[in-house]
């Protein structure tokens, strides 16, 4: 998570985050302070993890992972440049975290998600995650999906 690559596609995360929470281009310290809001300590080894995707040598996507209590973790920060977009690559991402979980021994995984977000909802519906009661809390949050891993 500390490359100048990854701290760039968060920014660009951030910014699109900002900017639809808003419904107008962000400023840059508006755009700072959804990341200091967002930023999960937590996404680095060896409680997390922040796993990315490369198209010709290029990061164009990321998600992060964080372990919320033993063998349960949380997905986090999924994001794909828009460039890069239907191309399978949040697919793609979504296996590389549950990999990664499994690895860390996690049986499963949580993720919060915006009612507006509907190509997400309907990408974690079609890989297996189901709605469950709320484990988080925010403004911006109106889905709480749940997997358990195999």
């Amino acid at each position: 998570m500390g490359t100048p690559e990854s701290a760039a596609l968060l920014w660009a995360y951030w910014t699109e985050l900002t900017s639809r929470h808003l419904g107008r281009d962000a400023t840059e310290p508006e755009i700072a302070a959804t990341a200091q809001e967002y930023t999960s300590p937590h996404l680095v080894p060896p409680r997390g993890a922040w796993l990315v995707v490369r198209l010709e040598g290029r990061v164009v996507g990321g998600i992060g992972l964080r372990e919320l209590e033993p063998g349960v973790g949380e997905v986090k920060h999924m994001y794909v440049l828009p460039e890069s977009r239907r191309r399978g690559i949040g697919r793609r991402l979504m296996v590389a975290v549950e990999d990664e979980a499994r690895r860390r021994g996690l049986h499963s995984l949580r993720l919060d998600t915006r009612r507006d977000l509907l190509e997400a909802i309907a990408l974690y519906a079609s890989q297996g995650y189901a709605e469950r009661p709320p484990f988080t809390s925010g403004e911006y949050v109106d889905h709480w999906f749940e997997k358990h891993l195999g």
